[in-house]
């Protein structure tokens, strides 16, 4: 799991990227059992299920992208490297603040 954004934000949406490029946006509140993602080597597929999202098929060899897990926070993203697909969780803060500097 990589997070791209601060802990503190409330999870919305989940933006679909392949080959750097966003190709979709889906709520996370909505379940949904299959979504399938034409990545660079073949498909990946993707769950999202209690504001939950995992990989449950995928066509790379390794199969990092599914031993990764389910992501649920705004930040975390799960990658599948060789079919350049990935998946991020992206929200709003709660907080209102958007940076510290020390």
């Amino acid at each position: 799991k990589f997070y791209t954004e601060a802990p503190d934000m409330q999870p919305r949406k989940i933006q679909i990227f392949s080959e750097n490029t966003l190709v979709d946006q889906l709520p996370l509140d909505e379940d949904r059992e299959e979504i399938t993602i034409a990545g660079a080597r073949g498909p990946v597929v993707l769950s999202v299920k209690h504001r939950r999202a995992k990989v449950v098929a995928t066509s790379c060899r390794h199969k990092t992208c599914m031993k990764m897990g389910s992501i649920h926070a705004s930040g975390q993203n799960l990658v599948c490297i060789p079919n350049r697909v990935r998946i991020a969780i992206t929200g709003q803060n709660v907080q209102g603040i958007d940076g510290v500097v020390y």
